[in-house]
């Protein structure tokens, strides 16, 4: 992973290839302060293997990893396949479903940085 984003890594493909459907297995709000919070999602392949992202607190981009400061976190690069990929995947997940409004609000944001 190498970033055009000085100190920030950066990643275009899966680290796994998974296997479809995903389905969300948990989201929310990491113990950030408000009123910018980090904002979690995990989803879950079909072999059960959990792939987890994030929305950065400040800017609101999707990530990849368990939360920023961990050593596998690193922003989806601009246009790359995984990042193309993730969007549709998360949109069509929530597309309809009450239950993931918030995951649609920070994802709507996320797009500004597409």
């Amino acid at each position: 992973m190498k970033s055009q984003i000085p100190g920030f890594a950066e990643v275009s493909e899966w680290p796994v290839q998974p296997e479809l459907p995903f389905r969300v297995s948990g989201f929310g709000r990491h113990r950030d302060p408000q009123p910018h919070c980090t904002f979690y999602l995990d989803l879950i392949d079909k072999t059960g293997r959990v792939f987890h992202f994030f929305f950065d607190r400040f800017l609101g981009r999707l990530c990849f990893g368990k939360i920023d400061d961990d050593d596998d976190a690193a922003f989806l690069k601009k246009g790359s396949r995984i990042q193309v990929e993730v969007f549709e995947i998360i949109g069509n997940l929530c597309n309809g479903h009450s239950e993931y409004a918030e995951i649609q609000l920070h994802l709507d944001r996320a797009r500004n940085y597409v």
